[in-house]
């Protein structure tokens, strides 16, 4: 059989094949440069695609046949490079852009294609239209190059005379060769190794460019990869953030819950609260959170937040969220609180926010963004520690972060003198005495506790009932004191005792049973949740 070698009729029309691949990508950036205006539209409006028929308009079938003839041509014209010895760079990275090109045409079209039925998050589309620019600006570069090319490289005389010389068309070009269909395995073997001697003297020769082409082909695979791991398939973690169609969100930490801040169990036997701590932003003034949105997955089980007893109960881990307008100005942190089976407390945990929904077959179906849980056991066995007075603590980093807490002295006494400077006039003062005591009871007298201490809060914890080192005594704190061989605890309700003549500073009284006075052995115990502080007073 005999054939003819096409490579002189290829050269003999370089221009006009350049031309013809020119005209094809002039066409394929006007439909890029058409998609991505609208999706410039679309994010800056806000408006709505839904029941539009947007890829009617926006895509049509000869922008994939024609990639398809630009790479099929790209390769022709990198065979003639290859063979003639001549740079071949423009004609790879060609190849590849218009590759890319039918891959990024088929996600631009199903993303377009899905908001005509459904509203889609903004971060979507934001790397749609990050995706279409850079497509457009490769086209571009590309449609330039093969334009310059179709015309000459003499940009003056517009000449391509000299460039089609340097081809060098030669007579076995054009020659006509035999082709026998007889396979001879030395013959085989020798053109195989001759082509791998010479693929070996072409990297040599190029290898800069050929490794600059294999980085960016890595390149593209690793950033294929990266969209379907982290951005079209995301699971977030906890202490991730998400930007939702109505909100921006954040699971920051997660609780398995049965007792309250003092350690009084809460819930029923055989159930346990999962709280998560959450970081929320609204998009709009006056908007609420729908809880009937914020699903905890358990084992194919969904559950939603629910009222427990008083939210006071877990007041130390956050404010829980029941109704009310959420902060469009800033991030704001809430409790969401869900009631599961206790056996399932160590099963795996999602939460759902179900962030749209889609039209399929007439039935609309919830489309989640999906967080990871590891919920922490924060009522575990608590741990114990003796602290020395003017020692720094912190109090408990799992629900009150780096909060500070620092006694540096404790007194106890039926009565304090506590001297002052009164002043008639600004120049005419009195050294005098305050005798400050606890106020009458009914029941039982009462003694004065003189705590010297100071509190350093967490700027990121926001909880309205821990403000000094008072609050945390009376919230936290009991006294535990031996009399007799009896030990007796006085561990709520512990009433502030305020000066009326001088500021007391970092002083702060507190009223006891008289009792404690005569105790041999007296103790400080400030327990939060799963940690636990012993002060020796006396």
């Amino acid at each position: 059989m005999i054939i003819r070698k096409p490579y002189a009729i290829l050269i003999k029309n370089f221009k006009l094949i350049h031309a013809i691949l020119t005209a094809c990508m002039i066409y394929l950036v006007y439909k890029t440069y058409g998609i991505f205006s609208y999706i410039g539209e679309y994010m800056k409006t806000n408006m709505l695609a839904v029941g539009e028929d947007l890829t009617a308009v926006l895509f049509d079938v000869k922008m994939f046949w024609l990639a398809g003839i630009v790479t099929a041509g790209l390769v022709v014209m990198l065979g003639i490079m290859i063979r003639k010895k001549k740079p071949f760079l423009f004609y790879v990275v060609n190849i590849i852009i218009y590759i890319a090109t039918l891959g990024v045409y088929s996600y631009l079209y199903d993303t377009i294609n899905f908001i005509e039925g459904n509203i889609i998050e903004m971060t979507e589309m934001k790397l749609a239209y990050d995706i279409a620019m850079m497509l457009m600006f490769a086209q571009g570069i590309s449609m330039i190059l093969s334009f310059v090319r179709a015309i000459g490289f003499d940009y003056k005389k517009f000449d391509f005379g000299k460039d089609l010389m340097e081809l060098d068309i030669q007579e076995d070009d054009d020659e006509e060769v035999e082709v026998s269909v007889n396979i001879e395995t030395n013959v085989l073997q020798r053109g195989v190794n001759r082509k791998k001697r010479f693929a070996r003297y072409v990297y040599l020769e190029n290898k800069f460019a050929i490794n600059v082409l294999i980085f960016l082909l890595i390149s593209l695979i690793s950033f294929i990869i990266y969209l379907n791991t982290n951005v079209y398939n995301v699971v977030y973690n906890e202490g991730d953030m998400f930007l939702a169609y109505d909100l921006e969100m954040g699971v920051l930490k997660s609780y398995i819950i049965e007792n309250d801040y003092r350690g009084k169990k809460i819930v029923d036997d055989g159930e346990v609260i999962i709280a998560l701590e959450t970081n929320i932003k609204a998009f709009n003034k006056n908007q609420n959170l729908t809880t009937a949105k914020t699903i905890l997955y358990v084992d194919g089980i969904e559950y939603y937040p629910d009222e427990i007893e008083s939210k006071d109960a877990i007041f130390d881990l956050g404010n829980t969220y029941y109704d009310g307008v959420l902060d469009y100005a800033s991030f704001q942190k809430v409790l969401l609180v869900y009631s599961i089976p206790k056996n399932d407390r160590n099963k795996e945990m999602t939460f759902k926010y179900i962030n749209e929904f889609e039209t399929k077959k007439g039935a609309l179906n919830p489309k989640y963004i999906n967080v990871n849980l590891k919920p922490i056991k924060i009522d575990e066995k608590s741990k114990k520690e003796k602290v020395k007075l003017g020692e720094e603590i912190i109090l408990n980093e799992l629900n009150l972060g780096a909060t500070k807490l620092k006694i540096n002295k404790v007194e106890l006494k039926e009565e304090f003198v506590l001297n002052y400077k009164f002043c008639i006039t600004t120049d005419d003062c009195y050294q005098s005495v305050e005798y400050l005591r606890a106020p009458l009871a009914n029941t039982k007298d009462l003694a004065l506790l003189r705590v010297n201490a100071t509190l350093e809060l967490d700027e990121e914890i926001d909880i309205e009932r821990i403000y000094t080192p008072y609050s945390v005594i009376n919230l936290f704190g009991s006294i535990v004191y031996e009399k007799d061989g009896k030990k007796y605890t006085l561990s709520s309700g512990f009433e502030k005792v305020e000066p009326t003549k001088i500021k007391s500073g970092n002083n702060y009284y507190i009223a006891l049973n008289k009792d404690v006075l005569d105790a041999e052995t007296i103790t400080l115990i400030i327990k939060i949740r799963n940690k636990t502080y012993e002060y020796k007073i006396k």
